[in-house]
This record gives C-alpha cells, sequence and structure tokens, in this order.
C-alpha cells in the first residue's frame, strides 16, 4: 500500500493521525480481499460473531481534503465494501461504523443501502442524548426508523466512562438506541 503507485500512498495524514485511502478503489479492494478472507475462514466459527469497518469518518484536515477525496466517493466504496463481502460472511454479522458521512442525506443513503445484503449498521460512541450522525439516522430522527429493521451495534470506549455510569450507558444502549449488540471496548496506556 505504501510503496506501489496504485494505491496513492496508501494513507492520508488526518488531525489524529493516518487514515487508509478508502475512497479510492484499489485501497479498499485490499480491504474487501481481507474481509472476505476472513468470513471464509470463519464464518461457519459458532464463536465469530462479526467484523466491523472502520468509521466512516476519517478525521480529515479541514479544508486541506486529499485529491479525489469525497463524502460520495466514500460512501460510494463503503457500499462496494458491503455487496462485495457478505456473501463470504452469510451467516455472520458486517458491522459497518456509520458515524459521519458529509451530511444527513448521504448517510441515510448509506444505512438505506445495508438492508438488502443485511448488512448491520453500528458505530463508536454510546454517549446519552448525544447521537452520532449514523445514530440520528437509524433512530429515525431524520427520516425512516431502521431499529427492528437492521441488526445495531456500537461500541462504548473508556472515554464515555468518564460522565456516565455502566447503567446510564446501557439503558441509553438498549432503550433508545435499541442496540442489538454492546461492544465495550477498554483503552489504556497499559496494554
Amino acid at each position: 500500500l505504501l510503496t506501489e503507485s496504485i494505491y496513492n500512498g496508501g494513507l492520508t495524514r488526518t488531525r489524529t493521525g493516518y487514515a487508509a485511502r478508502l475512497w479510492e478503489q484499489p485501497v479498499m479492494d485490499r480491504l474487501i480481499a481481507l474481509y472476505k478472507a476472513i468470513g471464509v475462514r470463519y464464518d461457519s466459527d459458532p464463536y465469530f460473531e462479526g467484523i466491523a469497518s472502520s468509521e466512516t469518518t476519517l478525521s480529515l484536515i479541514d479544508n486541506n481534503w486529499p485529491a479525489g477525496y469525497t463524502h460520495q466517493a466514500l460512501m460510494t466504496q463503503f457500499k462496494r465494501l458491503v455487496s462485495s463481502v457478505r456473501p463470504a460472511m452469510p451467516q455472520s454479522n458486517l458491522f459497518v461504523y456509520t458515524n459521519w458521512m458529509g451530511n444527513d442525506n448521504l448517510m441515510a443513503e448509506l444505512i438505506q443501502s445495508l438492508i438488502e445484503p443485511r448488512a448491520a449498521a453500528g458505530g463508536a460512541n454510546v454517549t446519552p442524548n448525544k447521537p452520532t450522525q449514523g445514530q440520528r439516522v437509524w433512530t429515525g430522527q431524520l427520516g425512516a426508523d431502521y431499529r427492528g429493521i437492521l441488526a445495531l451495534s456500537s461500541s462504548v470506549e473508556t472515554g464515555e466512562l468518564r460522565n456516565f455510569t455502566p447503567k446510564q450507558i446501557n439503558d441509553y444502549a438498549y432503550n433508545t438506541l435499541q442496540l442489538n449488540h454492546l461492544f465495550w471496548v477498554r483503552n489504556s496506556d497499559d496494554e
């Protein structure tokens, strides 16, 4: 990815480090190949629940987007990821972490595209009363309500525990967001 010209360097600088150039087909093709291989290997394993994509937000530097980047191009590649990978893992979940996609209409289109191939919408952050763009779409705040139609997941990260109790997060996750899966992620400098 870093050395072959077809990948344009493979990465781009973000506000927090680097992100893969997933809006470009050759880079997404590599991710698709990896996810397909994982699906083929683990889909029949009863202990394999699924695989999650990276977040749809790339934390790009404001007003300094890399050449060729658009929110539409990124969404198109995430849709390709889903349609290409689901046949390789029909029993397991493919969680697309739908936290932000530029504007509400693109996010709604991306989430709508997950229904037919039976992919799952998900994302980081379970912050009571502060939904992400994806959570606003799937809970019906911006149109159709996808709860009960799509499998839904989110991840609780260490930062959320600074402001909320586990019970508050759990209640918001299951009663408001109506998640099917809740992943508790422990981030620590000790790990």
